[in-house]
Order: structure tokens, then C-alpha cells, then sequence
């Protein structure tokens, strides 16, 4: 269940284009509270304060966030316990969202609001928008994990911007300015996954002409992104865990051992809980924070947020409210990827010729009775048995379409037909039962 919004909107504030407006998104007695503010407001413990705070060592008038034309300051209103922007102790400092706001004990995430003539204004952190509960309550998060050197484990769905995520943690974090670097660990050949985590000296190995650097090396002083870290096989899991204990790498075919600093975010969408997948001493590692991003079905007010921003990075322009009524009323079973593709095919079709096809009513929809998951989600089942249906029970096509690598494809068709009804396995063909 998602967790409660609270939503109000300072009166005050008032449309003026060109100009960027900001929101407040903390917790307030366990609520989420997200506040649209004005081009001056006043934040503190008192009541009559334009953005009331409650909580731990807040002063009465503790600060406030003044807009100057198109920038925004935060200045301390002689707080006793001061004010904190990104960490550090301020008195009057120009304040550039995404950014994390501290006054007394409660942590304040600071985003920039969008406005646009197709949708209900949404909010953008980083490069990820949104405007449900679940996805404002996750930009706070972000916040709350990115200041420290913890290893944050991030789960969610293919296609849903579990990188984006992994972005936002190293670009908000003290290592901003060091390398962050991506490995997809899906993609990795078995035989090669050492020398591209640890490196390989010249030689190593067959094809090996030069010396290689590896990731945890090219990471060194930042941050490292283990993208699919599911799919490694235990062989590696091992050295990986060993690498994360000792902050020491050895590259393949070397007897000198490498000391590295490197932040560790890895992310799956398998069940890597599950000790039978993977290793629990390598998932306590990775683990030290965890963040859930959800499925794009599961928060349908973001569909046109996203639309609205894919549309706007691609240059579309003059689209109306029926394509924009289309986009709502649809399933995206590859989530914000899916939606992406989409908004890509408007720019070579036109938005006409396209509405007409992504307007198509889709077949009956299909229906999961007494399931029971064993790893796997019912809503990502539903999903998964969706898009093979729609492929005609092609599991290698579906795999490509849903943007999941073959392996793990495979396991989670496993893990559903454990979870399936015997009268309901007939949906792991991709056909319906004749009749």
C-alpha cells in the first residue's frame, strides 16, 4: 500500500513562466507531506509559519527559501541548532535542486516543479519526474541514503530507472565530482566477469594483449553501479564479496593485490534474498541500504508525467489531450522504458498515425486466480504471461520485448509456474485454453 500523501499548495504561489517553482517533501508524523512554496516563505515550528515544520530541535522561524529572478536562496533565521543544506552549515546559500535540506532533526528533500498544458504540474529530481506518492516518497529516500558511504541495494522491475536511481545516489552524495561507473553484470561473458570487475594484466589470458584497468579501478574514489548483479555466477559472487570485505581487487594474472575505494550500488530485479539464488553473506554486503522502485502500472500518476517529459526531450511539440488520454488508460509491462519507445516512435510516425495503433483496445485482459508467489510478484507475473501471450507464447521474443535477459527470463517463468494453478499453467504457452 502506498504510503499517504499529504498534498497542499501554498496559496501564495502563482504561475510565472520561465521561471522555475520548487517543492518540500519530508515526513511529517509519519505522513509523507509534499508543499508546493511561494517566491518567499518562511519554514519553522510555529504554527503561523508559511511552511509549518514539526519535529526535533526546529526553531519557530528556523529559515527561509526566498526566490532572486531565477534563483533560489535558503537563509537561516538565527536557528539555534542552525540550518544544513547538502550537509553543511549555512547562513545564506543559493539553493539548486535536487537538494537535501536539514533544519533541526527533520530532513527536507528540495525538488523542482514542472508545469505543463497537457498534465497536472509533477516534479523533477535529477533526471527522473513524477508526481505519485510512491515516486516523491522514493526522491526523499534518495536523499536520506545519499549522504553517507553506505552500499545501497535497489530493486524493482526491468525498465522502471533503476540506474536513474543509482545516478541520483552518486550525484547527491560527497563523491559527485569522482567517477561513477555502470557495469551491466548481465552482459558480462562468464569467462571475462573477473577481468572486467578486478582487471587482467597483459597475458592473462588468451586474447589478454594489453593491460585492463577493470571497474573497481576505474571507480576508485567513486562510485560503482552493478547493474543485474543477480545474474552473476557464484564463482564471482565469491571474489566479489571478498572484494567488498577487504577493499582489495586482484587483477587476473597478477599476485599483487590493488587497494580501492568505491562506493558499491547494485541493482535486480530478481529475488536475490532468496539464499538458493545467491549468496546471504553478498546480499547482507550489498545491502547496507535498499531502496524499491516501483512498477509504472503500480503508480499510474506518473504515465503522463513521464509522457510529458519523454515528449519534451525528444522536441515533440502540439500534441493534444487525446494522445495524452490514450497514454493514461494503458498497461506498460516494460514501464518507463516502454513508455520511452513510444514517445521515439511519435518522432518517425507522427503523433496521428501513431494514436491510431496505440489506441487499438487491447485483447481481454487476462486473469490470475489462486496465485501464489514463490520470488516473483503477481502484478510482475501479470506482466510477464502478457507479454508472452501477446507474442504468441515466443519466449525468446518476449524475453527482448520485456528487456530481460534469456537466464532470468527462464528463472522467473520457473518461479511462476511454481506459483500457478494447476488449471492456469496453460498460460505459460502464451495461448489462450480452446474452448
Amino acid at each position: 500500500m502506498e504510503t499517504p500523501l499529504n498534498l497542499t499548495c501554498d496559496l501564495r504561489a502563482r504561475a510565472d513562466e520561465g521561471a522555475r517553482r520548487l517543492g518540500l517533501i519530508w515526513y511529517d508524523r509519519g505522513q509523507l507531506a509534499v508543499r508546493r512554496i511561494g517566491d518567499d516563505v518562511t519554514l519553522g515550528a510555529d504554527p503561523r509559519a508559511d511552511v509549518w515544520i514539526e519535529g526535533d530541535f526546529v526553531s519557530r522561524r528556523h529559515c527561509r527559501i526566498i526566490r532572486r529572478g531565477r534563483r533560489w536562496q535558503v537563509v537561516d533565521c538565527s536557528s539555534r541548532n542552525g540550518t544544513f543544506l547538502g550537509g553543511v552549515a549555512i547562513e545564506r546559500k543559493t539553493l539548486d535542486p535536487p537538494a537535501l535540506l536539514m533544519i533541526g532533526a527533520v530532513r527536507i528533500t528540495v525538488v523542482e516543479e514542472v508545469e505543463s498544458p497537457h498534465t497536472a504540474p509533477y516534479y523533477r529530481f535529477g533526471s527522473m519526474v513524477g508526481r505519485a506518492a510512491a515516486t516523491l516518497g522514493l526522491f526523499h529516500e534518495i536523499t536520506r541514503c545519499a549522504d553517507n558511504l553506505f552500499p545501497v541495494l535497489i530493486g524493482g522491475p526491468t525498465g522502471c530507472g533503476k540506474e536513474l536511481c543509482a545516478r541520483a545516489l552518486h550525484d547527491l552524495s560527497p563523491r559527485s565530482g569522482k567517477p561513477f561507473v555502470p557495469l551491466n553484470c548481465a552482459a558480462l561473458p562468464a569467462d571475462l566477469a573477473e577481468a572486467e570487475l578486478f582487471g587482467a594484466v597483459r597475458g592473462a589470458y588468451t586474447g589478454a594483449q594489453s593491460d585492463r584497468e577493470g571497474v573497481f579501478r576505474a571507480a576508485d574514489g567513486g562510485t560503482l553501479f552493478l547493474d543485474e548483479v543477480g545474474d552473476l555466477s557464484p564463482a564471482v559472487q565469491a571474489k566479489l564479496l571478498r572484494a567488498l570485505e577487504c577493499g582489495l581487487v586482484r587483477p587476473v594474472g597478477s599476485h599483487r593485490e590493488v587497494r580501492v575505494d568505491v562506493r558499491v550500488i547494485s541493482a535486480t530485479n530478481l529475488p536475490i534474498h532468496d539464499p538458493l539464488r545467491f549468496r546471504h553473506d553478498l546480499y547482507h554486503r550489498l545491502a547496507g541500504l535498499s531502496l524499491q522502485v516501483r512498477a509504472l502500472d503500480e503508480r499510474p500518476d506518473d504515465v503522463t508525467a513521464l509522457f510529458d517529459h519523454f515528449a519534451c526531450a525528444e522536441g515533440l511539440t502540439g500534441l493534444d489531450s487525446a494522445l495524452f488520454d490514450a497514454v493514461s488508460r494503458r498497461r506498460y509491462s516494460g514501464n518507463a522504458r516502454e513508455l520511452r519507445q513510444f514517445v521515439r516512435r511519435l518522432v518517425v510516425c507522427g503523433p496521428q498515425l501513431e494514436l491510431a495503433a496505440f489506441s487499438t483496445p487491447l485483447e481481454p485482459t487476462l486473469q490470475i486466480e489462486s496465485y501464489q508467489s514463490h520470488g516473483v510478484p503477481e502484478c510482475e507475473a501479470f506482466r510477464i504471461l502478457t507479454a508472452l501471450r501477446a507474442h504468441g507464447g515466443n519466449r525468446a521474443q518476449t524475453a527482448r520485448a520485456l528487456g530481460i535477459p534469456r537466464s532470468t527470463f527462464f528463472f522467473k517463468l520457473r518461479r511462476i509456474e511454481q506459483g500457478l494453478a494447476p488449471h492456469q499453467r496453460h498460460l505459460l504457452s502464451g495461448r489462450r485454453r480452446s474452448r
